[in-house]
């Protein structure tokens, strides 16, 4: 689990969108209920091409728009669709930063509105045992719901004002809530893909969730799994208001 939020100023959106410390405790998107059962396209999936992994990651996005679309415009906002770049290669660029491989898996940049994921040989070969491509698109599409709601806005807002480990604690709550509704993604797609890996979503989840460790305003690696866990297991993102979760959950 190697991912990046690219923390730039929102572009308007049509829509009223969410502000004010509400934005983060009482968001709308809280309130849209479970995510739509809908049948996803089952992608092929082999490492033999560059152009298969870049479709096979396509096909995952298409079915992530499916699901979050209802609910964004379900909260009141018009829905837009990211644009997916995929990269390989020594040199990569996503958000005008260069990155070379292992800094990052998977970025989202705000302003843009752009899901960058990083592919080498190494994930490619091993995405059907531990979805690591599956889980890394999970998490970015939960970064581009909470751009939509106004809630990557509110927490820079805020975070501009706070002491180092006040900080810390909301960065935690913003990226926890970001697993959260990665879980809820991948759990409510799961049905429809399911049979194209080799491993549980439970399994490969705590997989995704460990890596890495303990990080301060990532959340400790048990807090991950509980929310990642607690998205999947409702398909909802109601389950996720991590900025009123008690201090206990959000370490």
């Amino acid at each position: 689990m190697h991912s990046l939020l690219a923390l730039l100023t929102a572009a308007a959106l049509a829509g009223p969108i969410p502000s004010g410390h509400a934005a983060l405790t009482r968001n709308p998107l809280y309130k849209t209920g479970p995510l739509p059962d809908v049948t996803c396209e089952q992608p092929i999936y082999t490492t033999t091409t560059y152009e298969s992994v870049k479709s096979y990651t396509q096909i995952l996005a298409d079915c992530f728009d499916q699901l979050w679309s209802t609910k964004v415009r379900k909260a009141g906002i018009a829905y837009q669709k990211p644009k997916l770049v995929v990269q390989q290669g020594k040199d990569i660029k996503g958000c005008g930063t260069r990155y070379r491989p292992g800094d990052t898996d998977s970025l989202y940049c705000i302003k843009t509105k752009t899901i960058y994921l990083f592919s080498h040989e190494v994930v490619e070969g091993r995405e059907l045992e531990n979805g690591e491509i599956l889980l890394n698109l999970a998490q970015m599409y939960g970064f581009h719901v909470q751009n939509h709601l106004g809630i990557l806005a509110q927490e820079a807002r805020e975070w501009r004002k706070l002491s180092k480990k006040a900080r810390l604690e909301l960065s935690d709550r913003l990226y926890l809530q970001n697993f959260c509704l990665a879980g809820a993604g991948a759990g409510a797609a799961w049905e429809s893909l399911e049979s194209l890996y080799n491993t549980p979503l439970t399994t490969m989840m705590g997989f995704y969730t460990m890596t890495g460790g303990d990080m301060p305003g990532y959340g400790t690696a048990k807090s991950r799994r509980h929310w990642m866990t607690r998205g999947y297991e409702a398909a909802s993102p109601g389950v996720c208001n991590t900025f009123t979760a008690p201090k206990s959950r959000v370490g």
